[in-house]
């Protein structure tokens, strides 16, 4: 059998190179022989080398093996790790088990806390197991309790919105405002500051900005992580609260300090004319920057540096050569681009049927992006589709956990066209339920697609009051008339 102790040793000798050279074949071995010992951190590992494809070719399949050895062994790192892995694979129900396991592990662990987060969110939304608010109240309070920001931002907005059942209270989402403030977590900015968009608090407010306050002190003292929060949250694109000088300012502090995220976001404000004049050359230096680090978004974007400077068979070289890689989220970012241009003639001769081909593997790959353009081409007839409103659908669907009101909004419009006026009306109802700044636009569209519903009974009992009262709506958020808004 073999001492366990001796074979977790060495496999993690061969794996660090201490005292040997590194062979993460030897690694993989002797973590093997210690998994097979019944060795839960080697199973743990092993899941986690099999996931990743370090040391082997990367198997869902195998790590889901070895992450269940160690899990129904009451291993937490195993339970979370096994329950995120499930989730990306869409199998909700045995991921939704594996963080309920975790979430009542009887260590005390900062995964157990993310784990009482994710099953709050889980109960909250439907996902792997039945709504239930209050269920979802009772995890995500756990959470919170164990300085969980995220919980304590979601109930924040729950006391101050009267969400999850709970009535409102502006005095108890205050609370939980300051909890989530005073945490030395500084990617909390993003979620704090969401809050504070959503509501007319000065106190909200005036907390936050001492927040930022302390955190541009200590990024100005050369925290490279807070330089890089801060520049995401100033961003003019993701940021919470744009500001485009600042936000370059601190990508800047912080790229100066070889920081490859940095480095990325600063070739992006440099290709979109973010706080700076757009220079497709020196982003095109940023993003080689990060390239050199390892940093596969960055070398996508030099594809579309080449581009932009009109080099397109170089552009389709590097797309080509990212599609290669064993992490599907870039894959599929690749495989898009590569369709595009063919779609295009950029670089490659121009092809319908290639086209579709790489659309196709890029959405297989988990590509928004590509999935977007399948279903508006199974809408119009593109690519050489004929038009199916059944597989136009199936794409938005496939989409609308990540982007719900988005999706729900096209689908309402789709639906609409094809007068099919009850399912419409059911997804314009869910679009104007949402509060976000960001879907405005969407959700004041949607307002006026309700009003025309219920001027002409269209999948709703006529109604002149109801009508009236959503075109206010729609104008009071600034409707401005149709549009063909897509991501």
């Amino acid at each position: 059998m073999g001492d366990v102790d001796a074979q977790v040793l060495t496999a993690l000798c061969f794996e660090d190179g201490e005292g040997i050279s590194p062979s993460p074949e030897s690694s993989i071995h002797y973590f093997t022989l210690a998994a097979e010992n019944d060795d839960q951190y080697s199973q743990w590992h092993l899941g986690r080398c099999y996931e990743d494809g370090k040391g082997v070719e990367a198997s869902p399949e195998k790590a889901i093996y070895y992450y269940k050895l160690a899990a129904d062994k009451d291993h937490l790192l195993a339970q979370y790790c096994l329950g995120s892995l499930l989730k990306q694979l869409h199998r909700d129900s045995e991921a939704f088990e594996y963080f309920m396991m975790a979430s009542n592990n009887n260590s005390s662990d900062f995964y157990k806390t993310k784990a009482q987060y994710v099953v709050g969110s889980c109960f909250e939304n439907g996902r792997g197991v039945a709504v239930n608010v209050r269920r979802a109240v009772h995890y995500y309070q756990l959470a919170a309790d164990a300085g969980s920001v995220k919980a304590q931002c979601r109930l924040c907005e729950a006391y101050f919105h009267g969400q999850l059942g709970l009535q409102k209270s502006y005095e108890k989402g205050l609370q939980y405002f300051i909890a989530a403030a005073e945490s030395d977590d500084s990617g909390a900015l993003m979620d704090l500051g969401t809050i504070s968009l959503r509501t007319s608090s000065e106190d909200v407010k005036d907390i936050l900005q001492k927040k930022i306050a302390i955190l541009e002190s200590k990024a100005n003292q050369g925290d490279i992580a807070i330089q890089v929060v801060l520049g995401l949250y100033f961003d003019s694109e993701i940021g919470t609260e744009p500001s485009p000088e600042k936000s370059f300012y601190y990508y800047s502090l912080a790229a100066a300090q070889n920081d490859a995220s940095a480095q990325f976001h600063l070739g992006e404000c440099y290709l979109k004319g973010k706080g700076v004049e757009p220079s497709p050359e020196k982003a095109l230096h940023y993003y080689r920057l990060a390239s050199d680090q390892g940093d596969l978004m960055a070398q996508i974007r030099i594809g579309e540096c080449f581009l932009a400077l009109g080099r397109n068979e170089e552009a389709f070289h590097y797309f080509a050569l990212v599609s290669q890689n064993k992490d599907n989220f870039f894959a599929g970012i690749a495989l898009n681009s590569m369709a595009e241009c063919f779609e295009r003639g950029h670089g490659v001769e121009k092809s319908e049927q290639s086209a579709l081909s790489y659309y196709q593997q890029a959405a297989n790959q988990g590509s928004t992006t590509a999935k977007f353009r399948l279903a508006k081409a199974y809408i119009s007839g593109e690519l050489g589709l004929a038009p199916s409103l059944e597989l136009a659908m199936h794409y938005y669907k496939l989409l609308e956990e990540g982007f719900p009101t988005i999706v729900r909004f096209e689908l309402g419009k789709l639906l609409y066209e094809h007068k099919r006026y009850q399912e419409a009306f059911a997804y314009f109802k869910l679009v104007v339920e949402d509060n976000s700044v960001r879907h405005k636009v969407f959700i004041a569209e949607a307002q006026y697609y309700l009003g025309l519903m219920y001027e002409n009974g269209e999948g709703v009992e006529k109604s002149a009051s109801m009508a009236e009262t959503y075109f206010q709506l729609a104008a009071e958020y600034g409707y401005a008339g149709p549009s063909d808004m897509i991501l």
